[in-house]
Formats: C-alpha cells, sequence, structure tokens
C-alpha cells in the first residue's frame, strides 16, 4: 500500500474511503488483526471464535472511536519528538494534530 496504516487511520471516515475503494475501512482491518494478534500472543481464546470477535470490532462504532482517537495521540506525540518534521513545511498535518477533536 501507498499509504502508512497510522496516515489512514488518521484521515477522516469519508477520506478514508476515498484511499481504500473497497469501501472496507482500514481501521476496521486493523482493529480485528490486532485483537487476532493480541489474542494469539497472550494465548488468549474468545468465547466465541476469532471470527466472531473480529466481526463484534468491526461494527463497533465506539471502539473504532476509542482506537482513532489513540492512534491520532501517538502521532501526536511522534511528530513532538521528530526532529526531521517541520510544521511550517506540513501546515495541514500541524493543523490536523493541534485540533482537539479526534
Amino acid at each position: 500500500a501507498p499509504f502508512s496504516d497510522a496516515y489512514i487511520n488518521g484521515l477522516p471516515p469519508k477520506r478514508r474511503k476515498m484511499v481504500d475503494q473497497r469501501g472496507v475501512t482500514p481501521s476496521e482491518d486493523s482493529i480485528g488483526d490486532a485483537l487476532k494478534q493480541a489474542a494469539s500472543a497472550t494465548g488468549a481464546t474468545p468465547l466465541t471464535s476469532m471470527e466472531d470477535l473480529t466481526k463484534a470490532a468491526k461494527e463497533n462504532r465506539k471502539l473504532h472511536g476509542a482506537y482513532r482517537k489513540e492512534v491520532k495521540k501517538e502521532v501526536k506525540t511522534r511528530l513532538e519528538k521528530d526532529s526531521d518534521y517541520r510544521p511550517d513545511r506540513f501546515p495541514q498535518t500541524r493543523d490536523y494534530f493541534d485540533r482537539d477533536t479526534p
């Protein structure tokens, strides 16, 4: 993919759908994948099935909002520490990450 997951997940939903022509937002895929990976890494097993767990995660809008907020927070922290990032060179990025709303 030409764009990183962090970049895509930081986009507004309409823009994300334009980037991902399948109509499935990358955050939906990445949340399910992250849950699968976490369950496998810890040896945890879902009460139902892994497919049911990922499906439930994809449909949970509250989880998506929290995920987007966390990704935005982490990217903002990374940008603040990155000596190569110059806000004056990327004003739209600066404006987006300076906003309080997710």
